[in-house]
């Protein structure tokens, strides 16, 4: 027996890790850059904190969150296109039923912050927020990793 995988299966970014844990009422999906990427990084780390928005809250409950990952690379791709280059880098991208964040290592928080400011905010999302984490982009992810991978 031969298996293969779905026609319309989810292209993941080169170089991501990823993750999905489904359980009764929770999912969370997760890219996170993996180890040998992560070690030539150096900066500060910035999440972006995407509430969903009512629209997209509605839609999520009524898919039973079916389109989790397919958001996360929405908002993977957008972040990408808006705030990346070659000093800033995501370095990890998750969601579950409330927000998705986006985390970006950048050798300013103030580089993330302008990027943020210049781009257009998606109809899937309510207003963002900026944290800013004091730890390394291996540190950081390292973290992320224990926090869901039990």
């Amino acid at each position: 027996m031969i298996i293969q995988s779905p026609a319309n299966a989810l292209a993941l970014p080169a170089g991501y890790d990823s993750q999905d844990l489904v359980s009764i009422n929770y999912r969370h999906f997760a890219l996170w850059l993996n180890q040998a990427s992560l070690e030539s990084l150096s900066g500060y780390v910035s999440e972006l904190c995407f509430p969903w928005s009512m629209a997209t809250r509605t839609e999520n409950f009524r898919s039973r969150l079916n389109h989790l990952s397919k958001h996360v690379l929405s908002a993977f791709d957008i972040v990408g296109q808006h705030i990346t280059s070659d000093t800033c880098h995501i370095i990890a991208c998750e969601a579950d039923k409330y927000v998705c964040s986006v985390s970006l290592v950048a050798p300013l928080p103030q580089v993330v912050f302008q990027g943020l400011q210049a781009m257009p905010c998606p109809d899937i999302f309510d207003m963002p927020e900026m944290i800013n984490h004091d730890a390394s982009p291996v540190a950081y992810i390292e973290s992320r990793r224990q926090r869901y991978c039990r």
